[in-house]
């Protein structure tokens, strides 16, 4: 992710070796349970992160941001803060749109089923 067009490329140098860093130290773990972690920006020894997949909005994200995501790279020499964006609510909605579409399909299957059956009935 280095841009060689950039004027700081002891900054881009840095902000590799950490995008490397978390993809040895940090991303397989998150992965393994279906989230994963952005590194949004890295300037002056403070490293900003946002929690993704099933990470974002989970309850324990909290507990995972600092146990996992920023004691791994406070272990980092060139670390000196983590700080955690929160998420984008776009993403969220965007769940949530997903999943109210999915039971609203299921609730019309089940109106349907019951609405065919008090027909029957009736007959």
């Amino acid at each position: 992710m280095i841009d060689p067009k950039s004027d700081n490329t002891a900054a881009d140098l840095a902000t590799a070796n950490l995008e490397e860093y978390l993809n040895r130290k940090v991303r397989p773990a998150l992965a393994a349970h279906g989230g994963g972690v952005i590194l949004l920006s890295f300037a002056n020894g403070v490293a900003v992160v946002r929690l993704t997949g099933a990470c974002n909005g989970c309850p324990s994200a909290g507990e995972t941001f600092t146990l996992l995501v920023r004691e791994s790279l406070l272990e980092h020499p060139a670390v000196l803060e983590v700080r955690l964006e929160p998420a984008d609510d776009t993403e969220m909605l965007n769940l949530a749109r997903r999943l109210l579409n999915n039971k609203r399909g299921e609730i019309s299957n089940e109106l349907e089923r019951i609405l065919q059956e008090s027909s029957t009935d009736g007959d």
